[in-house]
């Protein structure tokens, strides 16, 4: 048996000391290769339920961007701190970001928040995503 047919096997023993005694015999002497599906267990317990959540409820419970996007939450503007935008050039935008007229914000999330905004080199409406102003700080 290889390593792969070792490991499945061995998930379907759920008594620890049974599995422990199938591991002995089916990997004999080779220690390199008791190792390396020790390894493979040890990381499949940590690895926990992967999408035991099913993924339509991890998406309504996710962060304001996916409920702003879906409708559910009006983002406010005046709840944040937008101190890193130039002054607006244009009447009614929330300032200007290099050559990008911002517009209205779109989104946001625990890293980024997410605009509408008008790019003056390429004349069209494009989106533009930044980092919260919180998240450079947190990098070591």
């Amino acid at each position: 048996m290889n390593e792969q047919e070792i490991f499945y096997e061995a998930l379907e023993i759920d008594d620890v000391q049974s599995r422990s005694v199938f591991l002995d015999q089916a990997c004999g002497d080779d220690q390199r290769l008791r190792q390396q599906v020790d390894a493979l267990l040890e990381e499949f317990a940590r690895s926990g339920e992967f999408l035991g959540v099913p993924a339509m409820e991890q998406i309504r419970n996710a962060s304001d961007v996916t409920r702003v996007a879906s409708g559910d939450v009006d983002p406010q503007v005046s709840d944040l701190d937008l101190s890193f935008l130039e002054p607006p050039t244009v009447a009614g935008s929330l300032g200007s970001l290099c050559h990008y007229d911002i517009q209205e914000l779109i989104g946001r999330g625990g890293c980024g928040i997410v605009f509408k905004a008008f790019d003056q080199r390429l004349h069209r409406i494009v989106a533009i995503k930044v980092m919260t102003p919180a998240m450079p700080g947190t990098s070591p």
